[in-house]
């Protein structure tokens, strides 16, 4: 999630007094304050995880200064505002994963997991689509001609019962499996 900590004997220093360290889309605001971080931090990138996944944007936007800014000032926007058509239990969850006060994220992983669990539970059932379902054989698409050659060849050397054989070539990808 560009979260990042790093484990180096002692007085080794990685990174400098004020730098960061990490992916500006999923720094938590504690991060870019340079306050120091527990688990929460890694929860908040997860809920800007599903923010995009949701609305195919960050939760904050535009240059990287003014990003960190508002990540460590402001409220990102609900989830609800950008995807409507997501969960209501979803889009509190990832509200909640995106607090700028990381007391009021959930504690825990667990949390989060048991809260995904309860918003799956809630959703309608749907039929399960698997690869039967939504494979569909692609066709020969221009391939009649092909076709009507090599037919007439393996008739050929039926009739003719002698040995022979017919081969098919081609670059690989243009379907010679499929023929």
């Amino acid at each position: 999630f560009g979260v990042v900590k790093l484990a180096a004997p002692q007085g080794t220093d990685l990174t400098g007094d004020g730098s960061l360290l990490g992916t500006v889309d999923y720094l938590s605001p504690e991060q870019v304050r340079g306050e120091a971080l527990d688990a929460r931090s890694d929860l908040y990138a997860f809920g800007c995880l599903v923010h995009t996944l949701w609305t195919g944007r960050p939760p904050f936007e535009g240059p990287v200064v003014t990003r960190l800014w508002h990540r460590a000032r402001a409220n990102p926007p609900r989830l609800a505002e950008r995807a409507p058509h997501a969960p209501a239990g979803l889009c509190a969850l990832t509200d909640a994963l995106l607090a700028r006060d990381r007391e009021q994220r959930p504690s825990s992983a667990r949390e989060v997991a048991e809260r995904l669990n309860r918003v799956l539970a809630e959703l309608p059932a749907r039929r399960e689509e698997g690869p039967a379902n939504v494979l569909f054989p692609s066709g020969l698409v221009g391939r009649d001609a092909l076709l009507e050659r090599l037919t007439s060849r393996c008739a050929r050397v039926r009739s003719e019962r002698s040995p022979a054989s017919v081969g098919l070539v081609g670059q690989a990808g243009v379907g010679k499996s499929t023929v």
